[in-house]
């Protein structure tokens, strides 16, 4: 569960530390805003930091602008991080102005703490020379097993000097890659990318990338992937029936594909059943789609009727049919109305289901127990 705390660099330390205090304690997720023209103490930092709740595990700093900050409170307020918080999301924008070293500096400050995941949101990485891009993810803690690095606007200009810097990270066994913009890349500047990811990752997130694009060169692009790469991220890339699925059976260790948001939440039982069985490396046992986890290896007519995928097909072709969309709607299951436009209810029976292998919608049959 998430909760935002807003407007802390203003509002007295009684206000602050008395909504801490009403914090859900089935929360785990905090967003700090609004730090800016603060004129809290180094003090007040610090007691603001050890009163964050012990339930929170990850914290949110995106939103502040460091750079309206005295380095030595950033620096302070990094290093007076609760050892629960595992997890700790900045934005490089709001060091725009810092020099590489007040950058490394705070970076450097956490090595102290607990963390084992950061996500560095935003380009204020990119933008800077090779030199200062490789020094700056130099400094990220060896302790960090999971780095985020995402929005960070590659393109063909600054993609080498970025690979370069990425190159060092050779502790991580994690490394989320989403929302970097690829498609700007031609296919062969994308697979000179990927050959510099570090060989040692085990996870890796290429979600919303618009990898469709590259979707004739899945085959390079697999092998271009470190070899012992076990869960693999590819929500929410464009592919579907008009460009095609991707082929990733050159993945010799891939075991968890999360593959959300494309065209299978829609797909019949024997469209993903092909899929399963042509597409993916036989090591998969666990496919994530929206609502539901699937097993290749395991993969039945009884476990696709029991995901409810044929309910939300029939929802899906409903909902095409009555409203004139396109066959292949770019789209995900969450983003489809519930309800016309009007208001009035869709028509589509609880009872109805979707015959696996046909278009056609037929009542479901009771079953004898």
């Amino acid at each position: 569960m998430m909760y935002q705390l807003e407007n802390v660099g203003t509002r007295s330390m009684e206000s602050l530390l008395g909504e801490f205090a009403n914090i859900p304690d089935n929360t785990d997720y905090l967003i700090i805003t609004d730090y800016e023209n603060s004129n809290k103490t180094l003090e007040e930092l610090q007691l603001l930091a050890q009163r964050i709740p012990q339930f929170i595990t990850d914290l949110d700093l995106a939103s502040i602008n460091f750079n309206s900050l005295i380095l030595p409170h950033a620096e302070h307020l990094f290093k007076s991080l609760p050892p629960q918080i595992k997890k700790l999301i900045v934005n490089p924008e709001g060091l725009a102005t810092e020099t590489t070293a007040q950058f490394c500096s705070l970076l450097n400050a956490l090595t102290e703490t607990g963390l084992r995941s950061l996500l560095l949101e935003g380009s204020g990485i990119t933008h800077r020379p090779q030199a200062d891009q490789i020094q700056i993810l130099n400094a990220v803690p060896k302790t960090i097993t999971h780095l985020g690095l995402t929005r960070q606007e590659i393109n063909s200009e600054n993609f080498r000097r970025f690979a370069a810097a990425l190159s060092q990270l050779t502790h991580l066994d994690s490394l989320d890659l989403s929302e970097n913009s690829f498609d700007q890349l031609t296919p062969e500047e994308f697979l000179e990318f990927l050959r510099t990811i570090p060989r040692n990752i085990r996870t890796l997130s290429l979600s919303s990338n618009n990898l469709c694009h590259f979707i004739g060169y899945m085959d390079r692009i697999c092998e271009a992937l470190p070899p012992g790469l076990q869960t693999l991220d590819l929500t929410s890339n464009g592919f579907g029936s008009a460009p095609g699925l991707p082929n990733l059976t050159r993945l010799p260790a891939l075991k968890t594909l999360d593959f959300q948001g494309h065209c299978l939440e829609f797909s019949t039982f024997s469209q993903i059943s092909t899929f399963f069985a042509e597409q993916l490396s036989p090591t998969v046992d666990a496919v994530h789609l929206i609502g539901t986890v699937l097993n290749p290896q395991q993969f039945s007519l009884a476990a696709y009727e029991q995901s409810g995928l044929d309910k939300i097909r029939a929802v899906h072709l409903q909902m095409m049919q009555q409203y004139s969309y396109g066959q292949y709607m770019d789209t995900t299951f969450w983003q489809i109305p519930q309800t016309p436009p009007d208001g009035s209810d869709d028509g589509l029976d609880e009872e109805q289901v979707l015959d696996s292998d046909s278009e056609e919608y037929i009542p479901s049959t009771p079953t004898n127990n």
